[in-house]
C-alpha cells in the first residue's frame, strides 16, 4: 500500500478540521486537538492557514482564563457564497427565485422574476449581475420543474429553456461548478435532510395546482434518478388519470393519489410517503378514502407513514441549498 504524500495528509487534515469547526465550533486549539486526535503542534501549524484563507476566524467572545485570552475559532460561513436559482409554479406561471446563501444555508439575499418570457440570454445576464455584486459566489445550484437528459433540458414547464445544455453552458460561461436538480427530487432531498437520516426510504409526490404531478425517490441516502433522469415521472403511469388529455382541474386527485401510492408501495415499499399539495386539494375525506384503499390492498404489510405537506417550496429550496453547499465543499477538498 502506497503511503500518502505529506501534501495529501495536510489537505485532509485541513478539511477535517474545517468540518469539526463548522459543526461544533467555536472551539479552542486544545478542544480541536482533543476532538480531532491531532496534536496541539499540528493545530498551531494548520489553524493559521485556515484563518489566513478566511475559512475560519477568531471567535469574538473569547473568555479570559488565568490572565490570558483562551482564543476560540469559528467557521466563517460567508467566506464563500452559493447562488440558488429556483424555478417554481406560482399563479399559473413559472417564477424564477434567486437566493444567495452562506455555507450554513442562511439566506442573505432574495430576488424574484416572474417574467413569462424569461429567456436563456436573460438568465445569463441575471447570473452575471449577481456575480459582479457578490464576488464570493463560488457555486450555483439550480432547481427545475423538468427533466435533464444527458445534460440537456428535454422536458420543462418553462419552454424557453428546453433544449439548453444548462449545466454545461453556465459552467463554461462563468467558470463555476453547477448542480441542477428536478424540483421534486430537491424537495425530497430537503425533507430527508431535515429528518437527519431517520428514514432510509422516502418518496415525495408533488401535485402542483396547474401542472401534472411528479415524484422523487430517496433510497439509502441518495436520490434515485434512473438512466435518463426520468425516474419519478408518474404522470406517464398507465393509470385512470389522463394528464395530457384533460385539464388538471378535471382529474380525480384522490383516486389518482391512491393509485400512485399503491404503485409506489409495490415498487419501493418506503418508510414514508410525503404528499405535497395545497391543503384544500387533499381534504379529510380524501385522506380517509386513500388510507382505506391502501389497507384493503395491502392488508398483510406495515404501511408507510403518509404525510400531507404544504411546504413544497421550502423543502425544495432546502434541498437546493444542501446540494449546492455540498458541491462547493467538494471543490475545496
Amino acid at each position: 500500500m502506497r503511503a500518502s504524500k505529506p501534501q495529501t495528509i495536510k489537505a485532509h487534515n485541513l478539511t477535517f478540521l474545517t468540518q469539526i469547526i463548522k459543526n461544533q465550533g467555536p472551539l479552542s486549539k486544545g478542544e480541536l486537538a482533543k476532538l480531532s486526535g491531532l496534536s496541539v503542534v499540528t493545530m498551531n501549524k494548520l489553524i493559521p492557514e485556515l484563518v489566513a484563507s478566511e475559512v475560519v476566524q477568531e471567535f469574538s467572545d473569547s473568555v479570559v482564563t488565568g490572565g490570558r485570552h483562551a482564543v476560540s475559532y469559528e467557521y466563517n460561513a460567508q467566506y464563500q457564497l452559493l447562488l440558488v436559482i429556483q424555478l417554481i409554479e406560482k399563479n399559473q406561471q413559472i417564477v424564477f427565485n434567486f437566493y444567495i446563501s452562506d455555507l450554513y444555508g442562511t439566506i442573505l439575499r432574495q430576488e424574484e422574476s416572474s417574467d413569462l418570457a424569461f429567456s436563456w440570454v436573460e438568465l445569463k445576464e441575471k447570473i452575471q449581475k449577481f456575480l459582479i455584486e457578490e464576488p464570493k459566489i463560488k457555486g450555483i445550484s439550480i432547481g427545475i420543474p423538468g427533466v435533464e437528459v444527458e445534460g440537456i433540458l428535454k422536458m420543462s414547464d418553462h419552454p424557453q429553456l428546453i433544449g439548453v445544455h444548462l449545466r454545461k453552458e453556465i459552467a463554461l460561461e462563468f467558470q463555476l461548478p453547477v448542480t441542477i436538480e428536478n424540483d421534486i427530487n430537491a424537495a425530497v432531498l430537503g425533507y430527508a435532510a431535515k429528518q437527519d437520516g431517520k428514514n432510509e426510504s422516502i418518496v415525495g409526490i408533488y401535485y402542483p395546482r396547474d401542472f401534472p404531478p411528479g415524484s422523487g425517490i430517496w433510497l439509502n441516502g441518495q436520490i434515485v434518478r434512473g438512466r435518463n433522469g426520468f425516474a419519478g415521472e408518474i404522470k406517464y403511469l398507465p393509470l385512470t388519470a389522463k394528464w395530457h388529455e384533460v385539464p388538471v382541474s378535471e382529474i380525480d386527485l384522490a383516486k389518482n393519489m391512491s393509485e400512485v401510492i399503491q404503485t409506489i408501495i409495490s415498487m419501493y415499499d418506503p418508510n414514508e410517503i410525503v404528499i405535497y399539495t395545497e391543503s384544500k386539494r387533499l381534504l379529510k375525506e380524501d385522506r380517509v378514502f386513500i388510507e382505506a384503499s391502501l389497507f384493503a390492498k395491502f392488508s398483510t404489510i406495515k404501511l408507510p407513514k403518509l404525510v400531507s405537506s404544504a411546504s413544497f417550496d421550502q423543502d425544495y429550496l432546502h434541498g437546493l441549498l444542501v446540494q449546492g453547499i455540498e458541491l462547493i465543499e467538494k471543490m475545496q477538498e
